[in-house]
């Protein structure tokens, strides 16, 4: 495995003072009165219940316009103790400076509430501390799950010697999300990466957060989450994300739990888990859920429109072998959930094992050298050689005289299976009539027994035929493929 690339002093000394230069300048006294004078002090003013902590903001704003700056301190301080942190970090456009009155037309143009009130913290003129520290009370406290980077980067005097990878992925689309990426790709990062789970507008970071990481050079990571409606639909849904945002990242995750009625308790005549005797469907996942799954998969890695689209697939995933058969349709991840409810995540150990030693037999050395390796082989039904033929075989010594093949051959296909008495038992013999046989394999899905049935190629002789050049096709599509299978 390879050693990550995490170094610091990626960046020259005059980069990293630039980098972590104010990213919004703090106002002169000047530019200070100027902005105050443009709050018109309204009487219910929309911006101060719009301000988590409630701060009085007409009233700081015109103590500010009226000189007076450390009573304008003390009115955000006694709201908010951290109003200084606040003013800086605050997503102020969506909160008090979207509620602004300013913020209409004609002006659109809010009130620097944000830079007002860091003016006023930073030219707080008071010597005394403005909070008094209480008796101590002989108590302890700990903090668990902190976060010792950030507190690192903050308290850092020369950013040089901090540390940073050179490829990095960011998991979240929070604010801090934002944050992360942005300040390691000011310390260096050439290449950082914002992963979400769903797409921008669900994030919870803000529009400017989230354009403010675009400037930055961080490139956000939508995941489409793909459920149980049409696959043409979703097909559709992402050609139009593609061609309306030519420059925006997408994932796929796919899929979704299915809309489903899993039964009815036929004494009470309600679904089962029923709440207060009604139910309604829901989210059907785990195994049965894996055909389906597969499928819109190898769809989308296979559509000329959305290949080459990151997929990370979900449905049904239990084994190495469900995993391995999802990423050579395409995936480059797979998400295990059912699994993990019924096993725990102990169950991922395993299939991670098993997927190793799989890689390592069929000589992969890593997961890119299988990914996608079925997709060229996934064509649709009308491409299909109609000339390929194959029959049913049956090992004897393997057969244990069942007849669910005799059942569903004769029943339910083409009547290709005899059974024949075995003289002096009352055990029959189970024989493919290899003239009726169409190669249908319902006898092999049915058989309890593996490897009993198998499926021969026979030698036609006949030249590939697809159904775009069948004489019967009416359709007249023409000669659409040549391709051969």
């Amino acid at each position: 495995m390879n050693k990550p690339d995490i170094h610091n002093g990626r960046l020259p000394a005059e980069e990293y003072r630039r980098n972590f230069a104010d990213i919004k300048p703090p106002l002169s006294d000047y530019q200070a009165h100027i902005e105050a004078s443009r709050c018109l002090y309204c009487e219910a003013a929309p911006c101060i219940p719009a301000c988590p902590t409630g701060i009085n903001i007409p009233s700081f704003i015109n103590r500010i316009a009226t000189d007076n700056i450390d009573g304008a301190a003390q009115a955000i301080l006694d709201a908010n103790i951290l109003g200084g942190s606040c003013a800086r970090v605050c997503p102020t456009e969506v909160l008090c400076e979207q509620a602004c009155v300013r913020n209409h037309e004609p002006e659109c143009l809010p009130v620097k509430i944000g830079l007002l009130q860091r003016y006023a913290i930073d030219n707080r003129q008071s010597a005394d501390h403005p909070f008094t520290r209480l008796p101590e009370t002989g108590k302890a406290m700990a903090v668990e799950d902190a976060l010792p980077a950030i507190s690192s980067l903050r308290q850092c005097h020369d950013l040089s010697q901090l540390p940073v990878g050179r490829r990095i992925v960011v998991i979240g689309g929070g604010n801090t999300a934002i944050d992360i990426a942005c300040q390691c790709k000011r310390l260096g990062a050439e290449d950082v990466t914002i992963a979400y789970r769903r797409g921008r507008e669900q994030m919870s970071a803000t529009g400017h957060e989230q354009a403010f990481a675009r400037d930055n050079g961080v490139r956000i990571l939508t995941i489409e989450l793909i459920t149980d409606r049409p696959l043409q639909v979703s097909l559709d849904e992402i050609r139009q994300t593609k061609k309306d945002w030519p420059d925006r990242a997408l994932l796929v995750s796919l899929i979704n739990t299915i809309n489903s009625i899993t039964g009815i308790d036929l004494d009470r005549m309600v679904g089962y888990h029923a709440v207060n005797d009604k139910f309604t469907s829901g989210g059907y996942c785990g195994e049965a859920v894996k055909p389906i799954a597969l499928n819109m998969v190898g769809q989308i890695a296979r559509s000329p429109d959305t290949a080459g689209l990151p997929i990370s697939a979900i449905g049904g995933i239990s084994t190495w072998r469900d995993a391995a058969e999802f990423m050579a349709l395409g995936a480059g991840t797979v998400q295990v959930c059912t699994a993990a409810m019924l096993n725990g995540f102990k169950i991922v150990q395993d299939m991670i094992d098993g997927l190793s030693r799989w890689m390592d037999r069929k000589h992969y050395p890593t997961l890119d050298s299988f990914q996608g390796a079925a997709v060229p082989n996934l064509t649709d039904w009308k491409y299909l050689n109609l000339n390929y033929k194959t029959i049913a075989h049956i090992d004897q010594d393997s057969c244990i005289q069942c007849g669910r093949c005799y059942a569903a051959c004769e029943d339910a296909a083409h009547q290709a299976i005899a059974m024949t008495p075995i003289k002096q038992s009352t055990q029959h013999r189970f024989g493919v009539i290899e003239e009726a046989c169409v190669g249908c394999n319902l006898c092999q899905i049915t058989c309890p027994v593996d490897n009993c049935i198998s499926m021969v190629r026979q030698q036609t002789g006949k030249p590939y035929l697809n159904w775009t050049q069948h004489p019967n096709n009416r359709g007249q599509e023409g000669n659409l493929s040549t391709e051969q299978t």
